[in-house]
């Protein structure tokens, strides 16, 4: 379902849009993204703090860093005995937990009938960007995913299943809600970006991730004890930040794709996808008064970047065949005044989302050398370079992959154990299920390829080698027959 609210052009596919000057866009991206986001969500950072009983504070720990989140129970979580689903809401870049409270979210959930009821939870990201940095400083993703997520479905009576958890954001936190559906669609049943920064290939995202590492320790310097932007760490002393979050552009952009929402379109296949946005210019003068997005420097931003971003991860979802749902406000910047209009239908859209059957066969593409998704495990070859591996149909039946070299697949247990089940395709005409029902195989996609993704060599001989039969990337169809 599309509803445009101003009508406009669509753009056309993003994998072609033409490149900007590098050094105007660090400035744009620096000045526009990481000013513009401290600027708005800094006070409200600071506003609404979470009252008991219904909302609870706690953390998780990663490494040497505390990640505080705030939970907010249902109206009737004390008198029932009721298991809830649960819905993660992810703050814009350089906020914090307290962002959700501050724009109304106890009060939303407060009024909500009892089949629309949920706990909510709010966690914190280090600066906002919900990723694991590249140098493994600030593991926002592992502290949400792998560590966060298990302990609210221990500590409160959750339905602790797929189809009943769901994850959105705002602005950052829209594309951070993304990419964690995206890297683990088996933990989230719907997903939903409000006025979100969406495709992180975008020239402009690029720069920012870059810069922002330099550019926040330029800010604690002049303000070493702005909490917003974690300029101290839980020691009391200054943190100490890599010089990117990200990877080079021009060496390893690679690492952009592999966080890209729309390089990971097919990911999504069976999930709830909502995007939304405004399109930067003031509804009326309270807009801009009583918003600072609604000021030319955030009228820039939204109109510049998310609104664009948007439109690239739209037409990605479409080129892949993916249903989604996409709003397009006519005015205004798409958190103010449209993020109360947005939470409402997107929570409808994502509550008739749950309690639906998980896909039977999953499609997902990643470019971890190993990866586990939907209880299967994948293992690229060990000679292989950094890239893509897609596999796609992935169920009972079999699996197609999409790579290079000798990969190494777990199915998940699908199948009778310790019963022989017969394989085409594979480099083994058949293999035994373990005692869970679990079956190991390999399957030859060719030669390993050495050069990483989209860099300068790898594109070229990929051009060189698509112009012959055999193409760059191998592809194969494994089929299973047997007991399952």
């Amino acid at each position: 379902m599309v509803r445009d609210m101003l009508a406009e052009p669509r753009s056309g596919s993003s994998k072609g849009r033409a490149r900007r000057p590098r050094t105007l866009v660090i400035l744009i991206a620096v000045a526009g993204v990481l000013m513009a986001q401290s600027v708005v969500w800094s006070a409200r950072a600071a506003s609404g703090p979470c009252q008991p009983p219904r909302c609870v504070q706690g953390s998780v720990t990663v490494g040497d860093e505390h990640i505080p989140f705030n939970v907010v129970l249902p109206v009737d979580y004390a008198t029932s005995a009721r298991h809830y689903p649960v819905v993660y809401l992810l703050h814009g870049g350089l906020a914090g937990q307290n962002q959700w409270l501050g724009d109304g979210i106890e009060a939303f959930t407060g009024n909500l009938p009892p089949s629309q009821e949920a706990i909510v939870v709010l966690p914190s990201s280090a600066f906002g960007i919900w990723l694991d940095w590249q140098n493994g400083n600030h593991l926002d993703e592992t502290a949400l995913l792998h560590l966060l997520v298990p302990y609210i479905d221990a500590q409160y009576r959750t339905i602790p299943d797929r189809d009943h958890r769901a994850i959105a954001g705002l602005s950052a936190g829209g594309f951070g809600s993304l990419q964690d559906a995206a890297h683990r669609p088996d933990l989230f049943a719907a997903v939903g970006s409000f006025s979100g920064l969406d495709d992180v290939t975008d020239p402009v995202v690029e720069a920012a991730l870059v810069s922002l590492g330099p550019a926040v320790s330029a800010l604690c310097t002049v303000q070493p004890s702005n909490s917003v932007t974690r300029c101290a760490n839980n020691t009391g002393t200054q943190d100490v930040l890599p010089p990117s979050a990200a990877g080079n552009p021009l060496t390893d952009q690679l690492w952009f794709h592999a966080h890209n929402p729309g390089d990971l379109a097919v990911n999504y296949r069976g999930m709830s996808v909502w995007l939304s946005s405004g399109n930067g210019t003031p509804c009326d003068s309270n807009t801009v008064t009583g918003d600072p997005q609604g000021t030319v420097a955030g009228g820039i931003l939204e109109a510049g970047l998310i609104r664009r971003t948007h439109l690239e991860l739209d037409s990605d979802l479409t080129a892949a065949g993916i249903p989604h749902t996409d709003v397009y406000w006519g005015c205004g910047d798409g958190h103010v005044p449209y993020l109360q209009q947005d939470l409402t239908q997107w929570w409808q859209v994502m509550i008739n989302a749950m309690g639906r059957t998980s896909p039977r066969a999953f499609d997902y593409r990643s470019s971890d050398a190993t990866f586990s998704v939907w209880g299967w495990d994948f293992a690229a070859d060990p000679g292989r370079a950094r890239e893509f591996l897609t596999a796609q149909g992935a169920s009972a039946a079999g699996v197609g992959l999409t790579g290079s070299g000798l990969t190494t697949i777990t199915t998940a247990p699908l199948f009778v154990p310790r019963t022989v089940v017969s394989l085409r395709g594979a480099t083994a005409s058949s293999a035994t299920a373990d005692p869970n029902g679990r079956i190991t195989f390999q399957v030859d996609l060719g030669p390993p390829h050495t050069l990483q993704e989209y860099t300068a060599q790898a594109t070229a001989a990929e051009a060189i080698a698509n112009t012959t039969s055999t193409g760059y990337f191998v592809s194969r169809a494994v089929q299973f027959s047997g007991t399952t």
